[in-house]
């Protein structure tokens, strides 16, 4: 799910906004006690938010059933709701987001979940929507009634981890982004797996708390022209900035950091590259395809370079080996046809040359 289709629901997630009469008149509904359960809807919306009361009163139970098999794609439950019951979600095979406005409320059997594809004889297999909630409530574990949960804390999605937090997107983050190094008094440690797939980003600020960087987390941001990668950060993912329009990255010149496969490839607009000492291996096709890289730089650190890491990099004319050379294969710069490598003692100084 894209988080940017679900702004509408966010606002609503924070402000717990009333619903008018006619949205209300939607849900039918059972009174016991003075409180509200909400027993159907028949309603043609999509993006449903169960009212915080009907009739004055509070509502505070979905019934058993309750939305079976409805076509919504997301529902905001606001906090006054502490119980729904068995199956109120299941079979709702569009849902694809829970918003949650209050402390995790007691959940029924099979209240969320469609079945899909089996991927094994012994199936089924279901299918679980996202679900997010806010700082500052309780009750809530990596997953809810078998769905992953999120934290929102304006304005990011993140994942906690005991003391640590990933952060796995961002309303609106426009085009410059400086990503806290704490969020909800828990330190960030992840940028999660496309978390800012695809954004307009043109500017990120990577804190020092950060030490990894997930599969696809920048992948194709056409805009983001520069990047520092902090000295914490000792693993950035598979395609995690393909296709940007870097013409400027600064690696770590301390630590241990891995580069993953495919992590920049398509990156046309980098001409020149130094590996320092903070890096000990870059992956396979890991900067494939950049156009116009014409000089690298390798620094001792770097024990491992994979197959086709520099693969039609047809621009390349230079490959700077500072001390002992990284292990290679002759796939490493195939089709880079005016590539010359040399061995040096220092950036200074060439002292061989094959």
């Amino acid at each position: 799910m894209k988080i940017k289709q679900h702004l509408i629901q966010i606002c609503l997630l924070c402000a717990g906004v009333l619903l008018p009469a006619v949205a209300q008149a939607q849900f039918s509904f059972t009174t016991n006690n003075g409180a509200i359960t909400i027993t159907g809807y028949t309603g043609s919306d999509v993006d449903v938010t169960i009212p915080d009361t009907i009739n004055g009163l509070r509502v505070t139970c979905i019934e058993t059933n309750a939305f079976e098999g409805n076509p919504l794609t997301s529902v905001t439950i606001t906090a006054n709701v502490t119980n729904i019951g068995d199956y109120a979600f299941f079979f709702c095979n569009n849902l694809t987001a829970v918003f949650f406005q209050g402390n995790a409320p007691c959940l029924g059997i099979g209240a969320f979940g469609t079945l899909g594809i089996p991927t094994s004889p012994g199936g089924p297999f279901i299918i679980y929507p996202n679900c997010y909630y806010l700082d500052g409530t309780t009750g809530w574990g990596s997953t809810f009634g078998g769905c992953p949960t999120y934290l929102f804390s304006t304005p990011y999605f993140c994942t906690p981890n005991n003391a640590s937090i990933t952060i796995n997107g961002c309303i609106n983050a426009g085009d410059v982004l400086a990503i806290p190094s704490t969020i909800a008094g828990l330190t960030v440690t992840s940028i999660g797996s496309s978390a800012f797939a695809y954004s307009s980003l043109t500017s990120v600020m990577i804190p020092n708390s950060v030490t990894t960087i997930g599969d696809n987390a920048f992948i194709q941001c056409f805009n983001l022209t520069s990047l520092t990668i902090p000295n914490s950060v000792t693993y950035i993912g598979s395609d995690a900035f393909q296709g940007c329009s870097l013409t400027n990255l600064t690696l770590p010149k301390s630590g241990q950091l891995s580069i993953g496969a495919w992590a920049f490839q398509g990156c046309n607009d980098l001409t020149s590259i130094t590996f320092p000492e903070g890096v000990v291996s870059i992956g396979y096709y890991a900067f494939g395809l950049c156009a116009g890289l014409t000089n690298v730089t390798i620094a001792s650190s770097v024990t491992s370079i994979g197959q086709f890491a520099f693969y039609q990099d047809p621009a390349l004319t230079s490959v700077n080996f500072i001390g002992n050379a990284a292990v290679f294969d002759w796939t490493t710069f195939m089709d880079d046809p005016a590539v010359t490598i040399y061995y040096l003692a220092c950036i200074a100084e060439s002292v061989g040359e094959s």
